[in-house]
């Protein structure tokens, strides 16, 4: 997968400083089209916004899965009752994923290879703050891995 010509200067450059917003689509499309090693993601929702809306969602996670991505995925419990919802998470995890479900989750959040944090705000359109700072994503690594335990 490649990053879209409209996204490579913000992988080619460095960032204005450790933090900036991107749109939805812009900060999701960065953050699969640069994964190397490991996806984690909080998904508040009932499921994926992308994969209700048939946008590839699921073919794109399923091809970082074939690229020896390693993918943990957190939803709250309610995503049980969705349809729809398990049908994305039994393909992931047929193609190599781990999904956990939890009580509460803080918000909508993705990290890429321990590097590159994404804090997502509600809706399609909502956009969301790409953090390379390191202690903050250390610090947002651990958050998601002490909902994961």
């Amino acid at each position: 997968m490649t990053v879209p010509s409209n996204l490579k200067p913000v992988v080619a450059e460095p960032l204005n400083g450790p933090v900036r917003y991107l749109n939805a689509r812009q900060a999701g499309e960065f953050v699969c089209g640069t994964c190397r090693s490991e996806l984690l993601a909080a998904r508040p929702g009932a499921v994926p916004v992308a994969a209700a809306a048939g946008d590839g969602a699921t073919d794109r996670d399923i091809e970082l899965l074939g690229q020896g991505v390693r993918m943990r995925t957190l939803y709250p419990h309610a995503v049980r009752a969705s349809p729809l919802a398990v049908a994305y998470a039994r393909a992931l995890t047929e193609a190599g994923a781990e999904v956990r479900t939890v009580g509460r989750l803080p918000g909508h959040m993705i990290i890429q290879d321990r590097r590159i944090a994404l804090l997502l705000q509600g809706g399609r359109s909502g956009g969301g703050l790409l953090i390379q700072e390191p202690c903050v994503v250390d610090f947002l690594c651990r958050v998601f891995d002490l909902l994961w335990s």
